[in-house]
């Protein structure tokens, strides 16, 4: 049917007219002249030819010099009827496209429902819920006949106060439980059957459209000013007292921080999505702060030729030479906290930088973190661990999960190397290449054995004979007792001086999920390690450092509601997009999540309600993305740094929130280049008394440590069957 459309005369008057033209109308005139060769079969096959031929190659619209002016004079009607031509293609090719879109996408919803109902019935069989289950249930009970009356009769009139915090990031279904709860404090009869020794029934809400930043969860901003209209239209109906107070004072940041995020959001699209952002008012009048931005870091020519050899392609960021950007600024944030902390004073507090006042805050964690944390540690700098830990990318779990397989199998010479050179055996790189260095066929744990006899290093010795203890030991223990055992405060501490405090807190949940396991498996060491090889714990960590006096570094997400006296900003660069991901379509105010086709091809159209989807998906991702902005730049105190890295295919200026933050400091009078001449700075001094914060020392405590805390636990008793 398609080609049958085509008017065919039109074509073939087009090809008579052009076909002697110049190299572009002749591009045109030749292809379409073979297609209308064939038959109406061969056409519908060779269709991407006729197409090629008719519109322009990158972005699928018409060729503006088709045809020439010289043909056009003697036939004037050819330019409309090709336009008109492109234009039918055009339309004919976007809804090939929602037909491949709706294909793809029905697929999709197959394999979701088989996966979804698979899931359910994990849940049922077990007896679970989920986090969502909680949710749609208590809706369900709600929005049943009679069902909010009788949750309200259960409670006996048990709710006086309903408190929302973080209203912003609530999600729809949440609000659909609050609306149910926190309407009847508004109907006509509350006030006359309100029990006369109780205060009156109130809802109070507190929430910022500008730091709603978890859509991922569910939250919509919009909801909250929509939110905020509903329940102040049902006060007033009911003749409720009801108001709406902004909080605008700001009593964390100094002024140059504030007025600084004012400038920016200022800017025609500084920060778009904020909503109306009134300017903020200054509680710590006075008080000295200071915003700097070093130049941009850029890639070095020798970038890719420094790479260490034998480094797997991931850890290339993080091992790369000298002109890799992301260890340059790393190196370059070192040098500069090296330089402040114990140095730098912060006028407002009254005292030096410490180690525990800087927050370094990132969009994501990635390569750069990685890199970022090794630079740190590597210069001595006081670093607390990473506040999400994946339980089994640890380092230290890594050397307990590989020590287990290594009794199982003592053969496995790679992994048996990984653990001698771990904190659970301690040998160095040197003493590690002179065991497996030329020594033929035998195994390693044969050398091992070999060089405990007859060299004079003792770490042989040691090493083997604390092997043979520990294999002794896996044979006849559960997974939880083998470990327990191993993690012995000599081990616990190796672990440490390696691996940092924070290794505390990992080997904990280790020894956590071992009990665990032998409490609802067979005591098996090799399917210990199966269930935690296959595990995704993650550990959450606390993250306020301040009176261990160690440098964070954190998510902006993470970040949210925490504060610091100097927060360092620095990958503020525009990342790499991603690629074709699923987003909801609107229609007729039912949402429904489709998958769009991927295509290197201009040619493919693309259907307008997807397109439209697509744009507003993108806009409502920068919005998102300015308010994450904000967020972050609100968390400081005293001081802002932001910095950034320039990497092929990686990090771009262009648009990007370093580009908007530094026109936006550029445009402040005060500001004035930094004395090393790298980037620039605003600073302001202290006018206001100083009330220094004294910093609380913990307790020491001289009493001897108890006889038990040096031995082992004893065995638990085995608890009575009913």
């Amino acid at each position: 049917d398609t080609v049958a459309a085509v008017s065919i005369q039109t074509l073939r008057g087009m090809v008579a007219a052009c076909h002697e033209g110049n190299p572009i109308e002749q591009g045109v005139t030749t292809p379409v002249a073979a297609w209308l060769a064939m038959d109406d079969d061969e056409r519908s096959q060779n269709i991407d030819h006729y197409l090629a031929a008719m519109l322009t190659a990158k972005e699928g619209k018409d060729k503006a010099k088709f045809p020439s002016a010289k043909v056009q004079k003697t036939h004037p009607q050819m330019r409309d009827e090709y336009l008109k031509e492109v234009e039918r293609l055009r339309h004919m090719l976007a809804q090939l496209n929602a037909i491949d879109v709706a294909s793809l996408s029905f697929d999709l919803y197959v394999v979701a429902a088989s996966m979804a109902e698979g899931y359910q019935r994990h849940k049922t069989n077990a007896g679970l819920m989920d986090f969502d289950d909680l949710i749609n249930q208590t809706i369900g009970l709600l929005t049943q006949d009679g069902g909010a009356s009788w949750v309200r009769y259960k409670l006996d009139r048990g709710l006086q106060h309903l408190l929302i915090d973080e209203a912003q990031d609530t999600s729809p279904n949440q609000w659909a439980i609050l609306s149910s709860l926190a309407e009847e404090f508004f109907t006509s009869d509350t006030a006359a059957t309100d029990h006369h020794d109780k205060p009156p029934r109130s809802l109070f809400s507190v929430g910022d459209f500008k730091q709603s930043i978890y859509s991922f969860q569910g939250a919509r901003p919009e909801l909250f000013l929509h939110q905020q209209k509903h329940f102040e239209g049902l006060a007033q109906s009911a003749q409720a007292p009801f108001q709406s107070v902004p909080l605008n004072t700001s009593f964390r940041t100094t002024s140059p921080i504030l007025q600084f995020v004012d400038r920016l959001a200022s800017f025609e699209g500084g920060l778009a999505g904020l909503g109306e952002v009134p300017e903020h008012v200054v509680s710590r009048l006075g008080d000295a702060g200071f915003v700097e931005i070093l130049d941009p870091v850029t890639e070095g020519e020798d970038a890719l030729m420094e790479i260490e050899p034998f480094l797997p392609a991931s850890g290339h960021a993080a091992s790369g030479g000298e002109g890799n950007p992301q260890k340059q600024l790393a190196q370059k944030i070192v040098a500069l906290l090296q330089s402040w902390i114990g140095h730098r004073v912060l006028p407002a507090k009254g005292r030096v930088m410490r180690a525990g006042d800087v927050l370094i805050l990132l969009r994501k964690r990635g390569d750069f973190a990685d890199v970022l944390d090794r630079e740190l540690r590597l210069a001595g700098l006081p670093l607390a661990g990473a506040d999400r830990v994946k339980l089994n990318d640890d380092i230290a779990v890594m050397d307990l999960l590989a020590l287990g397989e290594v009794m199982l199998l003592p053969e496995d010479d790679l992994t048996l190397a990984t653990v001698l050179k771990s904190p659970l055996f301690g040998l160095d790189e040197d003493q590690l290449f002179r065991l497996a260095h030329q020594r033929g066929e035998a195994s390693l744990i044969q050398q091992l054995a070999e060089f405990a006899a007859t060299d004079a290093d003792p770490a042989f010795m040691n090493a083997h004979r604390q092997f043979n203890a520990w294999l002794g030991l896996a044979e006849r223990q559960t997974p939880y007792e083998f470990y327990r055992d191993v993690l012995t405060n000599d081990c616990r501490r190796r672990f440490i001086e390696r691996l940092g405090a924070p290794v505390v807190e990992v080997i904990a949940e280790f020894l956590d999920m071992a009990r665990d396991f032998q409490e609802i498996h067979a005591p098996s060491l090799q399917k210990f390690l199966a269930v935690m090889r296959q595990s995704d714990v993650v550990i959450s960590r606390e993250s306020d450092t301040r009176s261990s006096n160690e440098i964070r570094i954190m998510t902006i997400h993470g970040a949210k509601g925490l504060e610091a006296p100097v927060v360092i900003l620095p990958d503020m660069l525009r990342d790499r997009k991603k690629g074709e991901r699923l987003f909801n379509v609107d229609q007729d105010g039912f949402e429904w999540p489709v998958l769009p086709v991927a295509s290197t091809a201009p040619r493919v159209g693309v259907s307008p309600v997807v397109s439209a989807a697509k744009q507003d998906y993108a806009q409502k991702e920068v919005e998102e993305g300015n308010r994450l902005l904000y967020v972050a730049l609100t968390r400081a105190e005293d001081g802002l740094v932001i910095a950034g890295f320039e990497q092929k295919q990686k990090r771009w200026l262009a648009d990007s929130w370093y580009e908007r933050c530094r026109h936006a400091l550029e445009s402040i009078d005060e500001v004035e280049a930094r004395p090393d001449g790298d980037g620039l700075q605003w600073i302001t001094d202290q006018t206001a008394p100083v009330q220094e914060t004294p910093i609380a020392a913990p307790p020491e405590d001289d009493r001897p440590a108890p006889d038990w805390i040096d031995q082992p636990a004893p065995p638990e008793e085995t608890p009575p069957r009913p």
